[in-house]
């Protein structure tokens, strides 16, 4: 007879059995009345769903978790009226035996509490009491335990929210700057106002601070500047005001202090950007959107992409955090036979001084033990040599706090005390960003991040001063010095998104100058044509070799296995070995997707190696699965099996192969959609011009993912070229030259006319113009003969 909400009520409204008796009858009638299937239903074996999962006692020898699903959650009951708190954080102490699944649930038979522990995401709690049961609702929200457990995962809720509140700003800084106010106070005020809301809502500030000075500015629109000016200079010292006690914040976000007049429309879309939750704003997403919002630079991308946290985990869940859980796993071992004995004395009725000095003292050396691991943790050095808003730094802290709280919750298990202070902190975080916006704003991300981490595990902060100052992000040019190489500080580890740039696109986006300073610094180490992440993949590769780095993770295109670029991994496998990789991977950069590869490389200590792809929709972190590959070695094109590099050539070969078509410019490349936009472009010569669109096939497209590119060819057309210094007929082979040399870079420019028109700023300073017809391509120097080389941009 199927169990009904109103029988299961009722049954246990008044249990009095204690915990062992009750939990699997609970479990099992709640299975019934959710229409969900028994451990003994579903896995018989108890391989992946089961009562009593073995795990690791942290007071000594082995215990069970009451129920687990693998993947799913691990279920802890207490005894009818106990302590829930005390549940967590038992199931806190084994969540590493239970796998570290994604949800841990705590009943007493009259509540239940659902806490999410998906990896790098902020905790949410849900509560259910046992009335709460004869609602559909509540039961249809139960059986996503098991039916769609991403349901509990807070991340998309809170990434609304986030772009919601970034929007919010963005409509203010628009309005700002019609107004003419300079954009970098722009920028700096904005950075203010976003942490006032944040600190208001997690109650750092006294409640509605912020939103009642912006209800009296609404009355008189020119009371707004002063008062929020006010507001400012006391968050920037700290100081008693009559809305309360304001805190000394620090960071730096507040050495300035100005506030602009704002009209009545901007002071309602702040006001309406204050009723947001700013406490739940999820970092990764913020600081990617804001420094758009801010730089003026960046605008046209408020479209883009972040990168999302399952692309971030890839990179620094095997590069940091499992040597360190394997560090951990060994201390548990370590003490292990100490907690036995611990427990056993406290269970014994013999000589009860001997047995309590002998207690005292192996606690004493356990304590001992896991304060030194603890105190490890606080002493790793994570950096990202390119940070851009913090991201990769961001996961890395709220991981490596993840894991410390599991330390300070057995050292309480140990002394049945209070749980020890957290010591990680964003002070052991390095970086390097050459923009000073996204320099600013990974700061704020880490403080927000590092804040929030501690609202939701209910621990104190330190009152005064709020944020520290964090000297290891630093503002600078990551890979060069003045006219030198810049020397990277020791980090045990290292991950990052370095910038996607490609040999022929340096000199015009670094300019001329630069790169030829940054070649010669490296000049025997990065060949000349190599991309621009070559270069700080080899100074992580250096700073592995010299022992001031363990391990590297970083993300280049998947070019980097290629030609010239390939060199910089030779010497990774030189001075040491390339453990995984994922040699060809979407992701998304400025709001585009490209294909890359991760490469994550050590000093060869670790001898298991492994290779990565995505089986399924590799865009979408839900709808795709990691294939996992282990092989004997990584060569440098991220292959393993035989080194195809090293292969001779074969005398016999020769004129059986071709190399294949080489564009005389990438631009010359279209998409399958602009293929087909300029199929239909009317022709002036009454030609149809899908004559000269042709598919272009190179051997990625064939054995691997295909890009469907279109490529422009006029081969086999009688061609004319008009120089305007010496107008003439010339050659193919000069315009040809003309298309490589002069026209790298260059984009096209569409026109209705039927003509196709691609512009070069050339590194002598000129402006040339190369336009295609059907038959004809003329190559003119623009009338604005000389131009300035761009601004390097790092």
């Amino acid at each position: 007879m199927p169990m009904t909400p109103e029988t299961f009520v009722q049954r246990y409204k008044h249990a009095t059995v204690n915990e062992k008796g009750a939990a699997q009858s609970h479990f099992m009638d709640l299975c019934q009345l959710l229409g969900v299937p028994t451990p003994m239903e579903a896995d018989p074996e108890g391989n992946e769903y089961r009562f009593e999962k073995p795990v690791l006692k942290v007071t000594g020898g082995s215990g069970f978790a009451d129920i687990w699903k693998r993947g799913a959650f691990g279920w802890e009951y207490k005894g009818k009226g106990k302590d829930l708190n005390r549940a967590y954080q038992q199931l806190l102490t084994y969540r590493e035996d239970l796998e570290n699944p994604p949800l841990l649930v705590v009943c007493d038979m009259q509540t239940i509490r659902v806490h999410t522990n998906f990896t790098g995401t902020q905790k949410h709690v849900e509560e259910y009491d046992l009335e709460d049961l004869l609602k559909e609702e509540t039961r249809q929200r139960l059986r996503l335990l098991w039916t769609a457990l991403q349901e509990f995962n807070p991340a998309r809720a809170i990434e609304l929210a986030t772009v919601a509140a970034v929007e919010s700003l963005a409509k203010i800084s628009d309005a700002l700057k019609k107004e003419g106010e300079d954009p970098e106070e722009t920028a700096h005020f904005l950075i203010r106002v976003m942490f006032t809301l944040f600190a208001e809502d997690v109650g750092l500030l006294p409640k509605q601070t912020f939103t009642r000075l912006l209800k009296a500015a609404l009355q008189h629109p020119e009371d707004f500047s002063p008062m929020c000016q006010e507001l400012f200079e006391a968050m920037k010292v700290g100081r008693l005001t009559m809305q309360g006690r304001i805190p000394y914040i620090n960071g730096g976000v507040f050495e300035a202090t100005q506030a602009p007049n704002l009209d009545r429309t901007a002071l309602n879309r702040l006001h309406d950007a204050a009723q947001r939750n700013w406490s739940k704003i999820d970092p990764i997403i913020f600081g990617t959107l804001f420094e758009l919002v801010i730089d003026p630079e960046k605008r046209w991308q408020l479209g883009a992409h972040y990168t999302p946290l399952a692309d971030i985990l890839d990179v620094v869940e095997p590069v940091i955090f499992v040597p360190l859980r394997k560090e951990w796993e060994t201390v548990r071992a370590e003490i292990q036979p100490m907690l036995h004995q611990i427990e056993e004395n406290r269970a014994a009725s013999g000589d009860l001084f001997t047995q309590q000095a002998e207690t005292e003292q192996l606690t004493k050396e356990v304590v001992e033990r896991l304060k030194a691991f603890q105190q490890r943790l606080a002493s790793v050095r994570v950096m990202d040599p390119a940070m851009g808003s913090g991201n990769f730094l961001y996961v890395s802290l709220r991981l490596l706090l993840d894991l410390e709280l599991e330390v300070r919750q057995t050292i309480r298990a140990v002394t049945l005390d209070q749980v020890p202070a957290a010591q990680v902190s964003p002070q052991q975080l390095l970086g390097m960003e050459v923009n000073a916006y996204a320099h600013e704003i990974a700061g704020m991300v880490l403080h927000i991040g590092y804040l929030q981490w501690l609202s939701e595990h209910g621990e104190k902060r330190e009152v005064s001063p709020v944020l520290r100052s964090l000297p290891g992000l630093k503002h600078c040019d990551a890979v060069m010095d003045g006219p030198a190489a810049r020397e990277w500080p020791e980090a045990e580890f290292i991950v990052g998104n370095p910038p996607f740039l490609g040999y022929s696109p340096m000199r015009q986006q670094l300019g001329g100058v630069y790169v030829d300073k940054l070649r010669g610094a490296y000049s025997g180490k990065i060949p000349g044509q190599s991309d621009f992440v070559c270069y700080f993949f080899e100074q992580a590769r250096e700073n592995v070799a010299t022992g001031r780095t363990s391990r590297v993770g970083l993300i280049a295109t998947n070019s980097i296995g290629m030609g010239e670029n390939a060199r910089v991994l030779e010497r990774i496998n030189e001075s040491g070995s390339i453990f995984a990789a994922w040699p060809d991977r979407a992701w998304i950069q400025s709001g585009a997707a490209v294909r890359t590869a991760i490469v994550m490389f050590d000093d060869g200590s670790q001898t298991d190696k492994a290779l990565l792809l995505h089986e399924g929709d590799e865009r979408d972190p839900k709808r795709r699965r990691t294939i996992r590959t282990e092989v004997g070695a990584i060569h440098v094109d991220l292959c393993s099996g035989p080194d195809l590099r090293s292969a001779a050539q074969l005398s016999r070969n020769a004129g059986r192969s071709f190399i294949g078509v080489i564009p005389g410019s990438k631009h010359f490349l279209l998409s399958k959609q602009d293929a087909q936009n300029m199929q239909i472009l009317p022709n002036p010569e009454s030609h149809d011009n899908s004559a000269v669109i042709r598919p272009f096939k190179v051997g990625k497209d064939v054995n691997g993912h295909d890009a469907q590119r279109y490529i422009i060819d006029f081969s086999g057309l009688t061609q004319n070229l008009h120089l305007n210094r010496r107008t003439k007929s010339a050659p193919r082979a000069e315009i040809l030259e003309v298309c490589t040399n002069r026209f790298q870079g260059s984009a096209p420019i569409f026109s209705h006319s039927g003509f196709w028109t691609f512009q070069r700023r050339c590194t002598n300073g000129e402006a040339w113009r190369l336009r295609c017809t059907f038959s004809t391509v003329q190559a003119r120097r623009s009338n604005s003969a000389k131009l300035k080389e761009p601004a390097p941009v790092h």
